[in-house]
């Protein structure tokens, strides 16, 4: 994962095109402590506290970002940063700021009177930098400035929810607000994280090879809040992306209907988005390399740390949590169980980490089962003894069985459920657990289901000039024949794209007319969906044509298709394919039906 910085020497702004700085760069957000249990007691700073979904994102008014506070010049570089992405524009260079790095890896801060309760979580939250970094974080005092060269400290207070600027971004007091419902320790560290220089996650020019962003679930007129960045602009110093980030948007900001607006390309990493738990392997390697924690003059002749680490005065390698060995050349094992695992094979068993022993607090499992296309799962639990709750709030297993990127219906207690059916050919399981009160899990078992072959023959003629071909649809993936668009007809059959399971041609435009009986209407659900992916389909696409002119309001790409059945106005539906003149993928394969309503 890698966290953009603002550019510029060693901490880049993400922004660099901008004049002088002005310091008028803040991050806002409120956040709601979650419910607790009766049982549940607080630990300030404890980082096995589970956050409630991040707010980071919420919509502020007057912000870029939903919490990003710009000048009229900040907000005329984003407005390029972002036209330079949606038209593919990448400058070669960019003017940048001076470094706002804090000098001496020493940052003074101050607590004021209206967040003196809470110093504590305060102060374990600058720990956490200073444990797992070299910067170190200081009271001010009257000689601060004559040793640092500068007046600029850090100022924690009690405002309006909660923010901060990005950077050392005065020469003088800068604001970290701490706000009611923000004192989580997760938070205060996402707040100093863009203090010290980070900007979100999720604007790396990368992302899309990691998440998808989902702009048909985001409120209108917020699209720009995920626009991305151009490498001119911004510098992960070649640390990995990272899903799992405590800068990293959540799965829902911004969202218009209570569906995802980020998901993961990886569906097992879906529950990584927005930790507010405590820094990542890859945010405490970036951190280290932008302050260069390792180049210490004295220690020139010294062995390189590894994987993030430094050399303190001694010159011995100081390493971030989760390695060990002289050089941080070894990663900790641990005996926690690993339970995030994918499944292929046409039966199998799942079962909750340590089964038949009780199962640990704190746990977040994906277990994600993927069958052929044109399959169905089949999901049967045998044992269930999970943390009861009438909304299965504090433990549960989640079964994912329509659309995998949105939730799904939960269980706990010791109550077997019904077998869970697919629609499609993939299945979804989370289980998580809270901090307290554990059981034996849960057993199931799965199947992969085939559907039987059968061939329909096109019995539907539509008056033409031009010969349409004829076209023989089957119910399974294994026979279908993919065209190049096509008249079809009859009560049931499948359409799928040229030369599909395998890719589809460029510079297509294929047409695929579905008509059936007058008085009837067409139904229609997507098999399997993959197309170029883009933000805007601006270069593979599928449109819908539901019939009397009415169209679905937008065009889709990816893997992003609706999970519920498309129904026609009429008794016809028409589907458009285009593609561009480069990269393909295997395209789209979709069942029809006449339906009477």
């Amino acid at each position: 994962m890698k966290l953009i910085l603002f550019l510029s020497g060693l901490v880049s702004l993400v922004l660099c095109t901008l004049a002088a700085p002005t310091g008028d760069q803040k991050e806002i957000h409120t956040e709601t402590p979650p419910p607790k249990k009766p049982s549940e007691t607080t630990t300030p700073g404890a980082l096995k506290t589970p956050q409630p979904e991040p707010k980071d994102e919420e919509p502020t008014p007057g912000a870029f970002q939903g919490d990003m506070m710009l000048t009229e010049d900040q907000q005329r570089e984003s407005k390029e940063a972002i036209d330079d992405e949606m038209t593919g524009r990448k400058k070669r260079k960019a003017t940048i700021y001076e470094s706002q790095r804090w000098p001496y890896k020493v940052i003074p801060y101050v607590i004021s009177p209206s967040s003196s309760g809470q110093s504590s979580l305060i102060r374990n939250a600058m720990d956490h930098w200073e444990q797992n970094t070299c910067l170190r974080f200081e009271p001010r005092t009257s000689s601060h400035s004559r040793q640092l060269g500068h007046n600029a400290y850090l100022s924690f207070f009690r405002g309006s929810g909660c923010w901060s600027y990005v950077g050392k971004a005065f020469n003088g007091e800068q604001q970290i607000s701490i706000g009611n419902g923000c004192a989580y320790f997760g938070t205060i560290v996402h707040e100093i994280g863009h203090a010290i220089g980070f900007h979100h996650e999720q604007s790396r020019p990368d992302r899309d090879d990691y998440i998808n962003v989902l702009y048909q679930n985001i409120q209108s007129g917020r699209q720009h809040n995920f626009a991305k960045y151009t490498w001119g602009r911004v510098t992960s110093r070649n640390v990995e992306y990272d899903v799992g980030s405590i800068m990293h948007y959540g799965g829902y900001g911004f969202s218009s209907n209570g569906r995802p607006t980020i998901t993961t390309r990886d569906p097992r990493l879906n529950s990584r988005l927005g930790q507010r738990i405590a820094l990542s392997p890859a945010d405490i390697e970036l951190a280290n390399l932008i302050y260069e924690c390792d180049d210490i003059e004295d220690c020139a002749g010294a062995n390189e740390c590894l994987n993030g680490g430094y050399h303190d005065t001694e010159c011995n390698c100081v390493c971030p949590s989760g390695y060990n060995g002289d050089l941080c050349e070894d990663a900790v094992t641990t005996t926690r169980p690993d339970c995030s695992e994918r499944f292929t094979e046409m039966t199998g068993v799942i079962t909750s980490p340590n089964w038949p022993g009780r199962y640990e607090d704190n746990m977040a499992c994906v277990y994600q089962i993927e069958g052929p296309p044109g399959s169905t799962i089949e999901l049967t639990f045998t044992e269930m003894n999970i943390e009861n709750h009438a909304a299965c709030r504090y433990d549960a297993v989640e079964v994912r069985k329509d659309d995998i990127n949105s939730d799904g219906e939960k269980f706990c207690g010791n109550t077997l459920p019904a077998v869970q059916i697919s629609s499609g050919n993939q299945m979804l399981i989370s289980f998580t657990s809270d901090p307290s009160i554990t059981g034996r899990g849960f057993r199931a078992t799965y199947r992969i289901v085939i559907l039987t072959t059968t061939q329909i023959p096109d019995t539907t003629t539509i008056s033409t000039t031009t010969p349409v071909p004829t076209t023989t649809q089957a119910t399974t993936d294994e026979t279908v024949v993919g065209s190049c668009g096509g008249s079809f007809g009859g009560t049931q059959g499948r359409v799928a794209t040229p030369n599909y399971p395998n890719n589809y041609d460029n510079d297509l435009e294929c047409v695929y007319v579905i008509e059936v009986e007058i008085g009837r209407r067409v139904e229609l659900d997507f098999i399997d969906f993959v197309l170029e992916d883009e933000t805007n389909c601006r270069w593979d696409s599928l449109s819908i044509n539901l019939g009397d002119g009415i169209k679905i309001d937008m065009k889709m790409c990816g893997r992003e298709y609706p999970a519920a059945s498309l129904v026609s106005i009429g008794n016809n539906m028409e589907l458009t394919l285009i593609s561009d003149r480069s990269v393909t993928d295997r395209g789209f394969m979709a069942d029809y039906r006449a339906i009477d309503l």
